[in-house]
């Protein structure tokens, strides 16, 4: 059996499809370390992966959760993503560990010098959207030309490793032409949870709503927003606040219940609708549980655009603009719901996507990275 070393930053998103992907080599008899923000502690136990958790010593200090995001807290990612000091961490561990192989996530791509002089057949996690990353590391963005600027972009002297891990799903994210070396990518499909099927039961149905775990300007206006509309509606819902909002902060209203945390997969098991900011797991988690979504993107700067575009493409739900009004996002919820055909389209995607799992299909890619087995 192998020894994979993973590289983990704390950023939202990215960090699930790591720790299912590692969970599913673990189970297939393989050794995981993980090296990461010692912010993952609670997400590693929770998994199980605690004990070959590591936490990162160089890099610099980071928490993506800020109370009052702004200007500030959106260019503090910039340097995250150009840290040397996670390369300088890597080395440190492959010295001390000699994994077989190793998996560097794609909001880390200061970490592939390190992943290149190592020799060490290596692959990259891309947990959304692969038109994401062609604009992210294009020179037209402020990711792009920081990376540029502090050498770090991943498109030169072949900083790329040779498997790029794609964990989207091919009918949504189809793989065209791009400057990504297109035989490089390994399209795995969603790394979510297990979704269980639909309840067949009437009488505990609603509306779920859920935003990012990371704060985004506007947020606690769009969900409050939100809140106003479903009660308008006379809808009943579940709002998950996660650890970006307090919950205290949010409205009341008839039929509304808010938790500061939720069980999503079964949660989404009697929802009729997500209503979300378009962060690409919780959406695929509810078309997976067969579940349309209504898309309010928080930001140009992440993929919550792309992921909304290509739900409406496949008439899986819809889209409003985060400055949208009350009654603008009463029609959205409303146009969605009284879709028989959206409704429709949801539960035949969601048995597609119950039929497969990305985080398999990861490690079965990963599982022929190495040269040999572990000594």
């Amino acid at each position: 059996m192998a020894l994979f070393l993973s590289v983990l930053p704390l950023a939202g998103g990215n960090v699930s499809p790591t720790l299912l992907i590692a969970r599913e080599l673990e189970s297939r008899g393989h050794r995981v370390r993980i090296l990461g923000h010692a912010g993952l502690v609670p997400e590693v136990e929770r998994a199980g992966l605690a004990r070959g958790f590591e936490p990162f010593e160089r890099a610099r200090p980071w928490n993506p959760r800020a109370a009052d995001p702004g200007v500030r807290s959106m260019l503090a990612w910039l340097p995250l993503a150009s840290d040397r000091g996670v390369g300088r961490d890597l080395e440190a561990a492959i010295a001390r560990e000699r994994p077989d192989a190793l998996l560097v996530d794609c909001m880390v791509p200061g970490a592939l010098d390190a992943a290149r002089r190592s020799s060490i057949p290596s692959a990259m996690l891309l947990h959304t959207m692969l038109g994401y990353w062609e604009a992210q590391w294009s020179a037209r963005s402020p990711m792009g030309l920081w990376l540029r600027a502090t050498g770090t972009l991943p498109f030169t002297r072949d900083r790329m490793p040779q498997t790029l891990v794609l964990a989207t799903d091919p009918e949504l994210d189809p793989v065209g032409a791009g400057r990504i070396p297109r035989d490089r990518i390994e399209q795995v499909g969603p790394v979510i949870p297990a979704a269980a099927p639909p309840r067949t039961t009437d009488g505990d149905e609603h509306v779920l709503v859920s935003f990012s775990t990371i704060a985004y300007p506007g947020q606690l206006g769009v969900i409050s927003r939100v809140i106003r509309a479903l009660a308008d509606l006379g809808a009943r819902a579940v709002v998950t606040a996660g650890p970006a909002i307090d919950p205290a902060a949010l409205p009341s209203a008839p039929g509304v219940e808010v938790r500061a945390f939720g069980d999503h997969g079964e949660l989404l098991r009697s929802a009729r609708l997500l209503i979300g900011h378009g962060g690409h797991g919780t959406t695929m988690r509810a078309l997976a549980a067969g579940v349309p979504v209504l898309i309010v993107p928080m930001t140009g700067h992440a993929d919550h655009h792309l992921v909304a575009g290509a739900v409406a493409r496949a008439g899986l739900g819809g889209q409003v603009e985060k400055d949208a009004a009350r009654a603008d996002l009463r029609a959205a919820i409303t146009r969605v719901l009284e879709s028989p055909a959206t409704a429709a389209r949801a539960r035949r995607t969601g048995e597609r996507l119950r039929a497969t799992s990305g985080a398999r299909h990861a490690a079965d890619v990963l599982e022929r990275l190495p040269a040999g087995p572990a000594p």
